[in-house]
């Protein structure tokens, strides 16, 4: 295999080297289906369907296992940048667990999609998930969806902004933008308008009407 590293800013290759794989002595679960790493690159979150379907965190440098726990159906995992919780994908939802124990922080997040990958935003608010050819964000405070399954989409990361998911689609790289104050100038740019009246009072019937982009005038 290759690892190619790229330029963000750019996406121009800076290089592309071959792997080079290291055999360890260690009883490294079967199945492996998640893998992350913690803060400081010491920790390794690992999901495994194993006979006993394993969530484990490992000392990178030692490689034995600092804990593991049984998670049914477990598959992807994901530490929060701040290195304050770890997440866990299942069939039924998400756990949230301290990273050190992998005892459970708050009640599973309603995520039904049995993620094979998971990722966390930089700012620890945003999660996003890849079932196979599908990619959806949430809000991990509450597990409620922010858009809907985007098909085609794998092999999810964030940027260091939080603002951009990059992923892979049909075998390109594919830059998606969240950035709301960059999504409303395309939709106003998008539309030549603000809202009418009849739209205003459909979609906010309760509120006094108002220029939703600034560079066009209210009619």
């Amino acid at each position: 295999g290759v690892v190619s590293i790229w330029d963000g800013a750019a996406l121009e290759l800076i290089s592309s080297e071959p792997v080079t794989m290291r055999e360890v002595d260690a009883a490294i679960p079967s199945g492996v289906t998640g893998l992350a790493f913690g803060q400081h690159g010491d920790r390794l979150l690992l999901a495994a369907t194993d006979e006993r379907s394993t969530v484990a965190v490992w000392d990178v440098t030692t490689l034995p296992p600092v804990r593991i726990a049984d998670r049914a159906g477990a598959a992807g995992v994901g530490f929060a940048p701040d290195g304050s919780l770890a997440v866990s994908a299942r069939g039924g939802g998400v756990a949230v667990v301290d990273p050190s124990t992998l005892d459970p922080l708050a009640p599973d997040l309603p995520v039904t999609q049995a993620s094979a990958r998971i990722r966390i935003s930089p700012d620890g608010r945003t999660m996003a998930t890849s079932d196979a050819d599908t990619l959806t964000l949430w809000d991990l405070e509450t597990g409620a969806p922010l858009t809907r399954p985007m098909s085609g989409l794998r092999n999810l990361h964030f940027d260091p902004t939080g603002t951009r998911v990059v992923a892979s689609h049909h075998g390109n790289v594919a830059v998606l933008q969240f950035d709301p104050s960059v999504l409303v100038t395309t939709a106003c740019d998008a539309a030549g308008r603000n809202l009418s009246a009849a739209e205003w009072n459909d979609l906010f019937p309760t509120e006094e009407r108002r220029a939703t982009c600034p560079q066009w005038d209210l009619r």
